[in-house]
C-alpha cells in the first residue's frame, strides 16, 4: 500500500483479499514502512494490491538512520526534516537503515515474515556497533 513516495506500507494479509476489504485491511498498523525503487511497483509485478490510501489514512513515515560506512558514524533522519541529527551508534538499533528497496529484496521480506523468519537484507542492514578497522597502506 503506498505511503508517502518513495515510502510505502506493507500489511498482512493471510489470502489475497477482494478489493473493497483493502481499505479496511489498511487501517490497521502496516508490518513495515519502507523506502521502494519505483521499478518494483510501476512494473505490475505486484498487481492491483498496490492502493495509494487516502491522506488522512497514510502511515507516518519512520526515522531511518543512516551510517557512514567508513567510520561508523551515525545520524537520525527524521521525515520531513532536512538536518540530520548525529548520534552515538546505539541509538539507531531498531531503526531501518536509509535505503530504497528493489522488488526482489521487498519480496523475500514479505516471504521470510510469514514463513516466520529473520529477513537477510534487515539483518545486513541494522547498524554496525562496531567498525573493523582498514589497514593502512604504509608507503615505502
Amino acid at each position: 500500500m503506498t505511503a508517502r513516495e518513495p515510502f510505502i506500507a506493507f500489511y498482512g494479509c493471510e489470502r489475497d483479499p477482494e478489493q473493497a476489504e483493502l481499505p479496511i485491511l489498511c487501517s490497521g498498523r502496516p508490518l513495515f514502512v519502507i523506502g521502494v525503487d519505483r521499478a518494483a511497483y510501476s512494473t505490475g509485478r505486484w498487481g492491483t494490491v498496490l492502493l495509494r490510501l487516502p491522506e488522512q489514512n497514510l502511515p507516518a513515515i519512520p526515522t531511518v538512520f543512516h551510517q557512514d560506512i567508513f567510520n561508523g558514524t551515525c545520524s537520525i533522519i527524521e521525515p520531513g526534516v532536512s538536518t540530520r541529527l548525529s548520534v552515538p551508534r546505539e541509538e539507531c538499533i531498531g531503526l531501518e537503515r536509509q535505503a530504497s528497496w528493489p522488488k526482489e529484496h521487498v519480496e523475500s521480506r514479505l516471504t521470510d515474515h510469514y514463513e516466520g523468519r529473520p529477513n537477510v537484507w534487515v539483518e545486513a542492514m541494522r547498524v554496525k556497533l562496531s567498525i573493523p578497522s582498514t589497514p593502512r597502506l604504509d608507503s615505502g
